[in-house]
């Protein structure tokens, strides 16, 4: 019998099952989770005498705990990889009862290749302030290359589920080419930094023309354009003329912006005015070389 070590003193998850005298793990593996002083299996699954995984499998989430409950339920084929159908399922804190979320489907050949239509979770689902709870929902080609429209939507945690936010489309290509219209989120999107992207790629997935950037305020609905600037019309997605940017730390008690010039080699020239929008109010300024 074997029990992992808890992972953290609050969410203290365990692994429970057998190794074989090669210290390989063997048979049936079940995972327990002790939140709160409830222990409670929630996944698990069989691995064969080399020690890979077969058959039918429940799996947790990276980062897996009380605010972050999130599980995968398929199977993997006598190779270890996953095949046919994945359902991604969520628990929300507090609750009992785990729903499905997402999934899609996994190619019956060895590569373990997304195919078909799947909805998707960040990275950082179920993290920070208002969890981030985003998806992605679109479909994958038979060589598990993103194709055609792909939908972004985000769910606040008021009580209205999931809303899309964003989105685009893939080329039908093999190179997963983001092109024409997209809205995209901020790489730092979250629920006090509700930003968003809008603008083009071209045909070989780079930024051209006017790209907008729009925030949305905590506690409301609409977004409003704070910022942006334009891309030139080349393949070197290069910024030119005049851009409002925003600081990397930005959200709702700190909205500070800055605004200035690109020359046409995507350089910063002259002098950029570093702004608080949400006093209004100067904070600084930065002089370039032209």
């Amino acid at each position: 019998m074997y029990c992992k070590e808890p992972e953290s003193s609050e969410d203290q998850i365990t692994y429970f099952g057998e190794y074989n005298k090669k210290g390989r793990k063997v048979g049936k593996w079940s995972i327990r989770w002790n939140e709160k002083g409830q222990n409670k299996q929630i996944g698990g699954g069989s691995f064969d005498e080399q020690g890979i995984k077969i058959g039918r499998w429940m799996e947790l989430c990276e980062g897996f705990n009380s605010e972050k409950q999130v599980t995968y339920n398929g199977e993997y084929n006598q190779k270890g990889m996953k095949v046919g159908r994945w359902d991604i399922n969520y628990c929300e804190e507090g609750k009992q009862e785990y729903k499905l979320i997402g999934g899609g489907s996994y190619g019956e050949g060895v590569n373990q290749i997304k195919i078909g239509k799947w909805v998707e979770l960040d990275e950082g689902f179920g993290d920070g302030i208002g969890q981030n709870k985003i998806t992605y929902n679109g479909e994958y080609n038979m060589k598990g290359m993103k194709v055609g429209r792909w939908d972004i939507s985000y769910d606040k945690n008021d009580g209205n589920g999931q809303k899309q936010i964003g989105g685009g489309s893939y080329g039908e290509g093999d190179g997963q080419i983001k092109i024409g219209k997209w809205v995209e989120l901020w790489e730092n999107f979250g629920f006090l930094s509700q930003i968003t992207y809008s603008g083009e790629y071209n045909k070989k997935g780079m930024k051209v023309g006017r790209w907008d950037i729009n925030y949305c305020d905590w506690g409301m609905d609409q977004y409003k354009q704070i910022g942006g600037g334009s891309y030139a019309e080349g393949d070197g997605q290069i910024k030119i003329g005049k851009w409002i940017e925003l600081d990397q730390g930005f959200e709702r008690d700190k909205k500070v912006t800055f605004n200035g010039e690109y020359n046409m080699k995507g350089v910063k020239i002259g002098i950029w005015v570093e702004m608080d929008i949400g006093e209004n109010k100067k904070r600084g300024e930065k002089k370039y070389k032209n």
